[in-house]
C-alpha cells in the first residue's frame, strides 16, 4: 500500500485500497471491490508491472513475484463472455429473461423514456423560469423603465395620455415589493413617481439598451441628483442575481464545516455551525465571552 500510494501521488491520482475479488459471494462486496479496480485500474497495472520489472533496484521474493505476474496477466487479458452468458445478454435485450423483469439491464433505458425525460425537463424549467416571462413578475414591472417600449408620442391627447400613464402601475407595484429598501433610504412612492416623469421627458429620445441608461444615471454626478429616488430602482436591476452563486456558497460552506475530521456532527450542530458563518457576525467582532460561560455553566 505505501508503494501503491506513492506511485499515485507520481501519477497524480487518487487510489483506494484494493481488496481482493476471487472468491468473494456477497454482491455489495463485489460490486465495491470492483468499482475500486475500475477507478484506479491505471495505477494497479503500474505497481505489478514495476513488481515484476527487472531493473527494479529491489527485487521482491518469487512468490511475490510470481502471484504479481499472475495478477498483471489477469487485469491485461481481455476475456469475452461464454456461450451461456452470450445467450442470456441476447435473450435478455428487451429487459426481461424468462418473463422475469431484470434491472439494471444493457438495454439503453434512456432512449425508450427519452421523449419522457425531455418533457419532464421542459415542464421543470418552465416552472422555474416562465415568471421571467409573465408580466405579473418583478422582473417584467422593470419594463417600466425601459424606454425602448413606451408608447409613441405625438401631439394628440390621446398618445400624451398614454405616454403620461404607462408604467405608473409597474412602479407603484415595484414601490410596494422593495417598500423595506425605500423606507432604510428615506424616500416615499411619490418622490419615486414624480422623479419617473422626470425620467421619461429625459430618457425618450434615448436610443441603445436599458441597461446602459441606468449605468448613465448611476455615473453621472448631475443625474445621480436629479434621480436620487429612482435611482434605488437603477441599483436593484443591475445588481439582480441570475445566477446560484449564493447557492452555491451554502455548499462551500457546509464542505469546510463538515470536513473529514469533523465526519461525526450532527445535523442540528451542522445547522447552526453553517448559520454562524453565513449570517452571523464575523469573528472580529464576536464576543465568545458569553458563549463560553455557557458552556462552562452547563
Amino acid at each position: 500500500m505505501r508503494e501503491l500510494r506513492m506511485l499515485a501521488d507520481a501519477m497524480e491520482e487518487k487510489v483506494l485500497k484494493p481488496t481482493n475479488l476471487k472468491g468473494a459471494r456477497w454482491l455489495p462486496y463485489i460490486r465495491k471491490a470492483t468499482q475500486i479496480l475500475c477507478n484506479s485500474y491505471a495505477i494497479f497495472v503500474a505497481h505489478f508491472e514495476d513488481q515484476v520489472s527487472p531493473e527494479r533496484t529491489t527485487r521482491p521474493s518469487p512468490a511475490v513475484m510470481g502471484r504479481a505476474k499472475n495478477i498483471l496477466h489477469y487485469l491485461k487479458s481481455h476475456t469475452n463472455p461464454g456461450e451461456q452468458q452470450k445467450k442470456m445478454l441476447a435473450d435478455a435485450r428487451n429487459g426481461t429473461y424468462r418473463g422475469v423483469e431484470l434491472k439494471n439491464t444493457t438495454t439503453d433505458t434512456l432512449a425508450t423514456d427519452r421523449k419522457k425525460i425531455t418533457d419532464m425537463l421542459a415542464k421543470h424549467i418552465e416552472s422555474r423560469l416562465g415568471d421571467l416571462l409573465s408580466t405579473e413578475s418583478i422582473v417584467q414591472r422593470f419594463s417600466a423603465l425601459d424606454h425602448n417600449v413606451w408608447p409613441k408620442l405625438d401631439n394628440s391627447d390621446e398618445s400624451k395620455e398614454a405616454f403620461v400613464l404607462h408604467g405608473r402601475a409597474n412602479i407603484e407595484s415595484l414601490c410596494h415589493h422593495y417598500q423595506s429598501i425605500l423606507v432604510r433610504e428615506g424616500t416615499t412612492v411619490t418622490e419615486v413617481l414624480g422623479e419617473y416623469r422626470l425620467y421619461k421627458i429625459w430618457a425618450r429620445m434615448r436610443n441603445g439598451p436599458l441597461r446602459d441608461t441606468l449605468l448613465e444615471i448611476l455615473q453621472r454626478g448631475d443625474l445621480q441628483v436629479k434621480f436620487k429616488n429612482l435611482g434605488i430602482f437603477a441599483q436593484i436591476y443591475l445588481t439582480m442575481a441570475v445566477s446560484t452563486a449564493a447557492c452555491e456558497r451554502g455548499f462551500s460552506c457546509m464542505k469546510r464545516v463538515k470536513s473529514d475530521w469533523r465526519s461525526s456532527l450532527s445535523t442540528q450542530n451542522l445547522t447552526r455551525l453553517m448559520f454562524l458563518t453565513i449570517e452571523g457576525p464575523s469573528l472580529d467582532t464576536f464576543d465568545a465571552k458569553r458563549a463560553v460561560l455557557q458552556w462552562w455553566q452547563s
